[in-house]
């Protein structure tokens, strides 16, 4: 996603060090570096890191987690993991250091792991899209296999749009190709913060409209009938999910709107925009929701919420759950 300022520094560095034949390729570059904000970036990335993990031991060792929809959190946890774990330090040793051509390997690395993390969340809010307004196309979609499948497909997906455009930068010359790819990438990246919170506005729509539904049923039933349970506590484990999916659609679309506003300029003007605030804050907004998302998961999803509480508040935390119990709430999901 930081590909095309990327690029152009490092199309610019490789041409220096081709034209200098004493320049280093270890060639200390303090105009683009800075250590205040390498500071920040390790912050961040060590958030990113910490908690993603939990999350994804999370998911692996509490049986009340290991339910289907959480498997696309658990992608997305990954590929949020790996963006810290490793781009972060590779970032900023191109930052102190010159690599070159490697540099483009890199950015290659740093986009498909973006977009692997991009195209999880698609899938994560439609298996929840279907849930809620298809409920009976979800009995087919969600088995184990097409889950798989469907994660599978975004980290194939992901990989390769990256290590295309890496291969017709490094050997095809023709600018129009070029061109023509970068409008596919740019297309690429501003459908997702289209189609999320087009298709989470169908789902509160939907949802809203369900819940008058069943309050005019009760007004109906209670008039001919005594009611004794409240149909509000079936709701709280959708509203909770609902709210958890809106939290992460939100901050997604906010952390890319400057760099897809960024790219979108860059690319209808012909020139490139070198204004280093706005460069810092689309670099610090996308990789902040990496961090983000931990916290949205421990504050607002109720699952989550629950086993952290088991794992850092043991002595007062209740007994846990029984093996049967666990297998029907797991079924029940």
């Amino acid at each position: 996603m930081v590909y095309f300022e990327s690029l152009l520094i490092a199309e610019r560095r490789i041409k220096m060090a081709e034209n200098t034949s004493n320049v280093s390729d270890r060639k200390i570059n303090k105009e683009d570096f800075s250590w205040r904000a390498g500071w920040v970036d390790g912050v961040i990335a060590l958030i990113t890191v910490l908690g993603n993990m939990l999350v994804i031991l999370l998911i692996l060792t509490r049986a009340s987690l290991r339910t289907k929809q959480n498997w696309f959190v658990l992608s997305l946890a990954v590929a949020d993991f790996l963006v810290a774990a490793i781009v972060f330090p590779l970032r900023l040793a191109i930052g102190y250091l010159y690599f070159g051509k490697t540099k483009l390997f890199i950015d290659a690395t740093h986009d498909f792991l973006l977009y692997a993390s991009t195209l999880n969340l698609s899938a994560l809010t439609l298996d929840r899209y279907l849930y809620i307004v298809h409920p009976m196309k979800y009995l087919c979609w969600k088995r184990k296999t097409n889950l798989i499948k469907t994660s599978l497909v975004a980290w194939i997906v992901a990989f390769f749009i990256p290590h295309i455009r890496l291969l017709i930068n490094l050997y095809v010359e023709n600018t129009e190709v070029e061109k023509n790819f970068i409008l596919f990438l740019l297309c690429f990246e501003t459908v997702p913060c289209l189609c999320l919170p087009t298709a989470y506005l169908h789902i509160l729509y939907f949802v809203r409209r369900q819940k008058a539904q069943m309050k005019m049923q009760m007004r109906q039933v209670q008039h001919n009938y005594v009611v004794t349970e409240n149909p509000e506590k079936y709701q709280t484990s959708k509203r909770s999910k609902i709210l958890v999916l809106g939290e992460v659609i939100g901050f997604f679309v906010l952390s890319n709107v400057v760099h897809i506003t960024r790219a979108w300029l860059k690319y209808l003007l012909s020139t490139p925009i070198f204004n280093k605030t706005f460069s810092r804050t689309s670099y610090f907004l996308i990789h902040a929701n990496s961090a983000i998302n931990v916290f949205v998961y421990g504050l607002f999803k109720e699952d989550f919420r629950r086993e952290m509480k088991r794992v850092f508040c043991k002595r007062t935390s209740p007994p846990s759950i029984s093996q049967p119990a666990a297998a029907a709430h797991i079924e029940l999901q």
